[in-house]
């Protein structure tokens, strides 16, 4: 199989879930975005644990 079908059909696959994910959502209306509030929070306990972690190991002793 080309490499170029391979590609080809991985990205229409993706794109063939997520407009059935979409489509499910907007039949049940519910949204899959949080708040403003809630993504601030949510992306500073990452970068919280991110630097925590990343703190914590020691690669290069």
């Amino acid at each position: 199989m080309p490499l170029w079908l391979f590609l080809l059909l991985a990205f229409g696959g993706i794109m063939v879930m997520g407009i059935i994910v979409d489509w499910v959502m907007k039949r049940r209306k519910r949204k899959l975005h949080m708040d403003a509030k809630q993504s601030n929070e949510h992306a500073e306990q990452m970068l919280n644990d991110t630097r925590e972690n990343h703190n914590d190991n020691n690669f290069f002793l």
